[in-house]
């Protein structure tokens, strides 16, 4: 008799308040028929689901973007980075355009990498496997 051990699969949270940006990256997760991802739009409704879940439901990897209402992003990760049940997941930044001093920031902050936003529609489908890679690394190195 053969045993099967089941991987698990990675799965990837998204906080992004922009519906064009959500749009297009599911478009882009969807032409490499990704299916484990979830999005919010704001930090406060996924810091609520975030603690709401058991550890064993929390998403490989966290992408947030920089600028959103109320808690922005560089709060969003201090919070994430601040919590002990959260901590350990490893968080990416999607944004429009990072200074320098912003990505210091960002990196003293435990900020896995950052990305920015794409321009063209059809790039969205490279970061879509960048996040996907990030996710399967994460999940392996645990």
């Amino acid at each position: 008799m053969q045993t099967i051990i089941k991987q698990p699969s990675p799965s990837i949270l998204i906080v992004e308040d922009d519906e064009d940006d959500i749009f297009i990256l599911k478009e882009g997760f969807d032409d490499i028929d990704f299916k484990s991802i979830t999005f919010y739009t704001s930090a406060a409704t996924a810091s609520d689901y975030l603690n709401s879940i058991e550890e064993e439901f929390l998403p490989t990897i966290i992408v947030t973007d920089f600028n959103l209402p109320a808690v922005d992003g560089f709060e969003f990760v201090k919070f994430l980075k601040g919590n002990e049940k959260l901590s350990k997941i490893p968080v990416v930044v999607l944004t429009t355009s990072m200074s320098a001093i912003n990505k210091k920031l960002f990196s003293n902050e435990g900020v896995a990498q950052v990305i920015l936003k794409p321009n063209a529609f059809d790039e969205y489908k490279k970061v879509a496997e960048v996040l996907i890679n990030l996710a399967q690394q994460s999940l392996s190195s645990k």
